[in-house]
């Protein structure tokens, strides 16, 4: 199974990455969706979507899909593919993620 590459959000878009700072850097509104999850340690579900950005903003956790998997850890960020993935969050602690898409008209 392919690992999606990942880097450090605070090498990419500096130290202080909030959803607050997100929504400013994907503007304007009607073009991005900028949406924040929180997770409570273990969780597991099962889902689709289309291609975005996922920034972990603390915690752990793992996107797999069919043909490919990232693991990101609080600092980190991806890109994301479409389709339908399973997302586990580590034993340990509560995850926090923001998932920014392009909205398509």
């Amino acid at each position: 199974m392919n690992e999606l590459p990942k880097s450090n959000w605070r090498i990419d878009y500096g130290n202080d990455l909030s959803i607050e700072t997100l929504r400013a850097s994907y503007s304007p509104p009607n073009k991005f969706r900028v949406s924040r999850f929180r997770y409570p340690a273990g969780t597991t579900i099962n889902g689709s979507m289309r291609a975005g950005k996922c920034f972990a903003l603390s915690g752990s956790f793992t996107y797999i899909y069919d043909n490919c998997k990232v693991t990101l850890n609080s600092g980190e960020w991806t890109a994301l593919p479409a389709g339908r993935y399973r997302l586990s969050v580590a034993e340990d602690c509560d995850a926090e993620l923001v998932l920014v898409w392009e909205i398509q008209i």
